[in-house]
Order: structure tokens, then C-alpha cells, then sequence
């Protein structure tokens, strides 16, 4: 693994240097504040509940060192769908508490008016 980032790292020598330069001067929390940027559309996903967690940290992860595709990965972690939970699909009837359809007026199943 760390030899896949060194050969990332070695890519792009402009930003190799950058990352050196910081960590030598010791200053903390521009190099906190650029993983923070680097890692934004897989913090995104992750905390937006949405699907394709695993493409977007992986793309992030290999491809986010280029600023064209760090744009693309973000409007991708952005325009993500959520994943839709159990009330976002059906809702349960009062009388015989099956599953219906959330826009049903009546349940096919014990045929009572919600």
C-alpha cells in the first residue's frame, strides 16, 4: 500500500514537494486542512448516507491528487443518491400492521381504509 502512494506521490512531483514542505515546517493544521480538502467527497459520502461509499473513497483515494478529477469525484459524492430507508418504501397499516404501498388509501391486504 504505501508503495502505491509513494508511485501516486512520485506522479506528481509539484505536489510531493508541497506535502514535504509543510510536514518540515511543522505546521499542523494546514496539513490537517488539506487532507480535510483532499478527503471532502468521501466525507460527503460517507456522512450524506448515500450509495457508491466504496467507488468514491477508492476514486478519491487514487485519482483525487488531480484537481480535474477531484472535481468530477465531488459532483459525483454531491449528486449521489441516498440510500431510502424502510419508511421511504412502505408504511404499515394500523389494522393489520402489513406492509403497504406509502400513497395506498386502502390495504390489500385486510382491505381497511387507512
Amino acid at each position: 500500500m504505501s508503495n502505491l502512494i509513494i508511485n501516486i506521490l512520485d506522479s506528481n512531483k509539484e505536489l510531493t514537494e508541497l506535502i514535504i514542505s509543510l510536514l518540515q515546517k511543522k505546521d499542523v493544521t494546514i496539513v490537517i486542512l488539506f487532507v480535510l480538502i483532499f478527503f471532502l467527497p468521501s466525507l460527503i459520502i460517507l456522512f450524506g448516507n448515500k450509495y457508491n461509499l466504496k467507488s468514491v473513497v477508492i476514486c478519491n483515494l487514487l485519482l483525487g491528487f488531480n484537481p480535474i478529477s477531484w472535481l468530477i469525484i465531488l459532483i459525483w459524492a454531491i449528486n449521489s443518491k441516498t440510500n431510502k430507508t424502510h419508511k421511504d418504501i412502505a408504511q404499515v397499516c394500523r389494522h393489520c400492521k402489513e406492509l403497504i404501498r406509502p400513497a395506498a388509501t386502502v390495504c390489500h391486504h385486510c382491505h381497511q381504509t387507512l
